[in-house]
């Protein structure tokens, strides 16, 4: 029996890139998503995709279906409508749950902000949260819940691993949260624990997706240590722990699965910016 085809929705984006590339290079048949063809959140999007399931050989050849698009307006540097952000999320989302039933699987990506005790005042955490009431309904649908992915290709102006690895490789001073406790997932593991779920599904509706977490010195630190040199360093106090459970996750994960040190990820995302220090424009940094 061949891979099954995949359907992969925000693939112009950090985690739909990664997924697009991992799967075919695994030798999968991917139909990436984006809204050029696809517009989730357009106007016209219920008619588009009663057009597509119409043809019932487009969910025949691909039975699995990742949704990863997303509309996230909280940083600094997104030019998009903050007061949107509930609205176009819970668009995107009851359109795939529509079309859901013509899929094996459909997995799409919580994030720990639904988790969040003050999740009323996030539009982004309140909306994942009414995401995953929601999936509970289909028996078909999974919560993979993030709290933080790393790695080449996210944005570098304000995501905290890629802003500290990229000054790094320009000199510059790295901001050092002490005491923010973080639960970090490099982005080729996130692509890899997607494989196993696609060939072996989990029996539950979500799952934490993450491996423990750490506070933000313990990254700065392990820069440091693989870089051989003490990094100019910027320390504040703040002190907050963002993680998951992921003893569920574990448990559906094969026996021999290695996770990837942060010291490889980290060397890897620095050696990245070192190689395109050109396309960092220190005047965009958010921080």
């Amino acid at each position: 029996m061949g891979k099954k085809g995949i359907i992969i929705t925000g693939a112009n984006g950090f985690i739909g890139k990664h997924l697009v590339r991992h799967f075919e290079e695994a030798g999968y048949d991917v139909w990436p998503w984006t809204r050029r063809n696809v517009d989730l959140a357009g106007e016209g999007a219920e008619l588009q995709l009663e057009m597509i399931a119409e043809d019932n050989n487009y969910f025949e050849e691909y039975p699995i279906l990742i949704h990863a698009a997303t509309y996230d307006a909280a940083p600094s540097t997104s030019d998009k409508d903050k007061k949107l952000v509930l609205e176009t999320n819970l668009r995107m989302f009851m359109n795939i749950l529509d079309i859901g039933h013509h899929f094996e699987k459909v997995f799409y990506f919580g994030s720990g902000a639904e988790k969040e005790s003050d999740v009323t005042s996030s539009q982004y955490g309140l909306g994942k949260l009414c995401m995953n009431e929601m999936a509970k309904a289909y028996g078909n649908v999974i919560n993979l819940r993030l709290y933080g992915v790393y790695g080449p290709g996210e944005d570098w102006r304000y995501r905290r691993l890629s802003n500290m690895c990229s000054k790094a490789a320009l000199g510059l001073p790295v901001l050092m949260q002490k005491y923010f406790t973080i639960d970090y997932l490099p982005i080729v593991d996130l692509c890899r624990i997607m494989e196993e779920f696609v060939k072996n599904p989990p029996d539950v509706s979500d799952v934490d997706v993450c491996r423990g977490a750490f506070p933000m010195r313990f990254f700065v630190q392990t820069l440091e240590d693989v870089l051989g040199q003490d990094l100019q360093k910027v320390e504040t106090e703040e002190d907050r722990v963002y993680g998951g459970d992921w003893a569920v996750l574990r448990w559906h994960l094969p026996n021999d699965f290695k996770f990837t040190s942060h010291e490889t990820a980290l060397k890897q995302l620095y050696d990245y910016y070192v190689e395109n220090e050109d396309m960092i424009k220190r005047e965009e940094y958010a921080y």
